[in-house]
């Protein structure tokens, strides 16, 4: 569900902050810029975990702010195929379920993505999941 992703990426720095120490300044800004998005195909960006290389830097002439090019680690939230996940359904319709966990607000998952066998109650308007036993044995032990 966790992951550790390396990222490359260019921060700039407003020239007010230049004075701060570097790493702390270059951590804040990177979960600043990163925190809370979602990235196609990589995960939800939960914050920047380290930075593991600070390359040259360099001004920029139209606005004066400092450009580092840099590497860095960040945690991210993926759920892998088939993983259960634990929260609070908010909505349920034909498209899908809408669902809240701890750290996270407003999950659509949606009907494709939902579970094998399961079928929509109109009446009920939820998604229930229909569970096949695979054992073949008689109820009463006879066979």
């Amino acid at each position: 569900m966790f992951y550790l992703q390396a990222f490359e990426d260019t921060i700039r720095i407003h020239p007010k902050d230049q004075a701060q120490p570097r790493y702390e300044l270059l951590k804040f800004l990177i979960n600043n810029k990163l925190t809370n998005k979602i990235i196609k195909d990589i995960g939800l960006i939960i914050c920047c975990h380290d930075i593991t290389d600070i390359f040259d830097s360099h001004i920029l002439q139209n606005d004066g702010f400092i450009a580092v090019s840099l590497n860095f680690r960040a945690v991210l939230f993926r759920p892998f195929p088939d993983e259960i996940i634990i929260g609070t359904i908010l909505k349920q319709d034909r498209s899908g379920v809408l669902i809240n966990i701890k750290f996270f607000q407003e999950i659509f998952i949606s009907k494709e993505n939902l579970k094998e066998k399961m079928e929509y109650d109109d009446q009920h308007q939820l998604w229930n999941w229909i569970y096949e036993d695979d054992d073949d044995s008689d109820a009463d032990g006879d066979e």
